[in-house]
């Protein structure tokens, strides 16, 4: 049960840690200034591939999502760019 216990403890410190390590979010907030510099939607120019979540701050199910976003945005770095513009 102690061993248990202290694992649970040690995997719990770990991803407290690698969390704070994380450091700003890796998602972008794409607004009507930057859209289109960013993602070269209508140029054709590449900028990679993009995952955009359209929602509203307001609404809560878009807040509920928020930290979900960051993390898969965190998960995808590099390879994916995540963002998402508030609409």
């Amino acid at each position: 049960m102690k061993l248990l216990l202290s694992f649970a403890i040690i995997s719990l410190l770990n991803s407290l840690i690698v969390t704070a390590a994380r450091g700003p979010k890796r998602s972008k907030e794409l607004t009507d200034k930057t859209f289109e510099h960013d993602t070269q939607a209508t140029t054709g120019s590449t900028t990679g591939d993009w995952f955009v979540k359209f929602c509203s701050k307001k609404n809560k199910r878009c807040r509920e999502i928020e930290p979900l976003w960051d993390e898969l945005a965190e998960k995808l770095f590099g390879r994916l760019s995540v963002a998402h513009v508030d609409m």
